[in-house]
């Protein structure tokens, strides 16, 4: 099965940050609405330190920290899958095929589909949401208007 979810952050500045998801299949006209919150400046940071670690990238600037890598990311991704809903966790175990649309790319998303041996479940993909695109969406889901700009 293959599903595309769309992942929209609210505003805000609080130290959690809330996210609204809708999620389609593929060929299924209904979809899974949901919302979570995650602390999203904490897994930033986190996978920020691990990723001088895991690339062949090193910055004379950057003091490397030694870090338990395979743990970093198995902690990221538990952060972020404990805060989904159980409808919504399973949609992710069940897939396929994973399409994220989202409009914070800087969250970690694919690690959402790891096994616990951190080999990639089902294939992958992300995508930024830009803000033109709602209301894009929103014009073509109408019925088959005609719209006069004057």
């Amino acid at each position: 099965m293959s599903w595309t979810m769309v992942i929209q952050k609210e505003v805000g500045d609080s130290q959690m940050s809330k996210y609204n998801v809708t999620a389609f299949q593929e060929g299924n006209p209904s979809a899974i609405s949901t919302e979570f919150n995650i602390s999203r400046t904490e897994i930033i940071n986190d996978f920020q330190k691990l990723l001088p670690a895991i690339s062949g990238i090193r910055f004379r600037s950057l003091k490397l920290e030694s870090c338990d890598s395979d743990y970093l990311i198995k902690s990221i991704k538990d952060r972020i899958r404990l805060s989904f809903s159980d409808d919504f966790r399973a949609v992710i175990d069940s897939a396929d095929t994973l399409h994220f649309i989202t409009d914070d790319v800087k969250v970690p998303w694919e690690l959402t589909g790891l096994e616990d041996n951190l080999k990639q479940r089902c294939s992958f993909g992300i995508s930024q949401l830009a803000r033109g695109d709602l209301q894009a969406q929103k014009l073509k889901n109408l019925t088959h208007s005609i719209y006069y700009l004057l």
